[in-house]
């Protein structure tokens, strides 16, 4: 894998490409120039991992205005970026300023597969033109300034360079149990895939690595790159005073409407599958169950509704609106596999929490999340665009063989992250050991 460049020109003049080359190069950087000609942008493919893209809005010659060139535009940038190209800032590099505005409103409006800026600046090209040229000092001078005027995108940026920084730390150490020698001559292969294999072995037992050799190896490093990303090297503690000047009155408290909070949350504790589905029995997952599911395949010997007045109480004793209720909830199925199991495939029964995903609010008056020992209710998450919660009842745990599983044709799409997932866990065993001990002194 060759690492892409991190910074990126577009533009149909050579000149400005040229200038803004220079300018970069003056603050000890380089850039990825783009240069535009018939329409068509200099890259064979979109380029991921561009943190600073600057792009100019006139890309063709023609005299087009208004959407047929903000098109145009539109068009060559999603051959520039990759949709997964994560955050970058946007600077538009023009001499027609005034047209800014317009062409990043419909950019947002009709360009979906463009991934959408952390921040956006502008910079008029005729600001620094010089003698027929362009004063490559002063472009640099502002480059500088500009990004320095957005605080918090500056501070995400070297954030993640920090990350990067860690992952290259763990890496380096890896390395440095092999020769010097050997890592320059190129020779070293067979002792790293040596090293490799032992640190995938070790974590998930020898017999189990060929199942999945790529959560092995994660088994192995994961620990070590979380302990540096809790330590991670402020060098002249720059890093912590660009997060000062992003985070200015951090004794404010900020104060979130349901929505934002619902939505934060899922960012922290969903997941989607990327590939489409998550591999049965993935710890985590959340397999919904069609509607009107027969639970009494699962769990035996309860009457249906009884088992849903466990995770549901009836705040005023009624059974109004019990109907409207079923048609707003779904119950789910949600993998308990242990941590360390995550890489063998071989692992006997799955262990499943039936849990009850609920809309918040509720929506039907009376009705709430039940409270008692064995019960749990998440907080709000926004998922697929709806708030919800999960009700667990620690007494429902399913356990079934791989075919029982197969049998029941259910797939998974999302799953709770890893925090949660331990959270879950550690409630689950904090219930199997009660009652506590009893105490008599007066409190």
């Amino acid at each position: 894998m060759i690492p892409s460049p991190r910074i990126a020109v577009v533009d149909d003049d050579p000149a400005s490409v040229k200038a803004i080359r220079e300018s970069l190069e003056k603050l000890g950087t380089a850039c990825l120039p783009v240069l535009v000609q018939a329409g068509r942008p200099s890259v064979p493919n979109p380029v991921r991992g561009i943190r600073l893209l600057f792009l100019d809005i006139h890309l063709v010659s023609g005299g087009q205005s208004g959407a047929a060139l903000y098109d145009i535009c539109g068009a060559i940038a999603e051959q520039v970026l990759a949709k997964d190209n994560g955050p970058y800032v946007l600077v538009i590099w023009t001499s027609h300023k005034d047209e800014r505005k317009a062409l990043l409103s419909h950019l947002s409006a009709h360009y979906p597969a463009l991934p959408q800026p952390l921040a956006s600046l502008e910079m008029a090209k005729e600001d620094f033109l010089q003698g027929g040229g362009f004063d490559s000092a002063r472009l640099a001078e502002r480059i500088a300034e500009l990004l320095k005027s957005q605080p918090q995108a500056n501070a995400l940026l070297h954030w993640e360079d920090a990350v990067d920084a860690a992952c290259g730390d763990l890496i380096s150490v890896l390395m440095g149990f092999i020769s010097r020698g050997e890592m320059f001559l190129g020779t070293a292969n067979e002792k790293l895939e040596r090293l490799l294999t032992a640190i995938a072995q070790r974590s998930v037992g020898a017999r189990n690595v060929s199942d999945d050799v790529l959560a092995a190896i994660n088994e192995g490093f994961v620990p070590l790159l979380l302990d540096r990303l809790s330590h991670i090297p402020d060098k002249n503690e720059k890093l912590a005073e660009k997060w000062t000047a992003a985070v200015t009155k951090p004794d404010t408290l900020v104060s979130m409407d349901l929505a934002e909070s619902a939505s934060l949350n899922g960012m922290h504790h969903i997941a989607s599958a990327i590939s489409g589905e998550y591999k049965p029995g993935m710890r985590g997952a959340i397999y919904e169950l069609p509607e009107n599911y027969d639970l009494s395949v699962l769990i035996t010997g309860i009457d249906p509704n009884k088992l849903l007045d466990t995770y549901i109480q009836r705040k005023d004793g009624t059974p109004d609106g019990l109907a409207t209720l079923k048609s707003k909830i779904r119950w789910c199925l949600v993998g308990l596999r242990a941590a360390c199991d995550q890489a063998q495939q071989n692992v006997g029964l799955h262990r499943l929490l039936l849990a009850l995903r609920i809309p918040d609010p509720i929506g039907v008056k009376g009705f709430g999340p039940l409270k008692h020992g064995a019960s749990h209710c998440s907080m709000p998450m926004l998922i697929d665009g709806h708030v919800s919660k999960f009700v667990f009842n620690f007494h429902y745990l399913v356990t079934l063989t791989e075919s029982q599983f197969n049998a029941m044709k259910v797939k998974s799409t999302l799953r709770f992250r890893e925090n949660f997932c331990g959270d879950l866990e550690n409630r689950f065993a904090a219930h199997a050991s009660r009652p506590g001990l009893i105490d008599m002194t007066q409190r």
